[in-house]
């Protein structure tokens, strides 16, 4: 990750030829034009977490509505993807969505989410009380 894009990010202050490509009744809803910069409305940007987070070591955020995680799965191998899976199901709410990349499949992980919309890869949660799934995401994927 580009550390220098974080702080970047925080402020979401823009160029006009930055956000050329909104459509202008999003820029008009979502951005004020403060000088010659657009600024991202500051009262949606509070509902936002810009950090470095590794998925793999980091605990969970929580409770997430929508995690979005498009195409970074497929460079873990299974047990790392299986760790990050067990965390993603336990930092969602439990009506939250987690949304993929295309080039990644859930095929091994039904028991934690479950596809409602194949084509765009959107999976509810699957509501679990089972203790082991918990222990999952506890143990960091392994069991001793």
């Amino acid at each position: 990750m580009d550390e220098e894009t974080l702080p970047q990010a925080r402020q979401a202050v823009y160029s006009a030829k930055d956000i050329q490509s909104i459509p202008l009744e999003l820029r008009d809803k979502y951005f004020e034009l403060v000088g010659e910069s657009y600024v991202f409305r500051q009262d949606l940007r509070r509902s936002l977490i810009f950090g470095r987070h590794n998925l793999i070591q980091d605990v969970p955020i929580s409770p997430i509505n929508l995690l979005v995680c498009r195409n970074t799965l497929m460079y873990f191998n299974r047990e790392a993807q299986g760790q990050i899976l067990a965390r993603f199901h336990f930092a969602l709410n439990d009506t939250g969505y987690l949304f993929l990349g295309k080039a990644e499949m859930l095929l091994m992980h039904a028991n934690l989410f479950t596809p409602i919309e194949l084509k765009n890869q959107i999976f509810p949660k699957v509501l679990s009380t089972n203790i082991g799934d918990r222990l999952l995401v506890i143990s960091d994927g392994k069991f001793y």
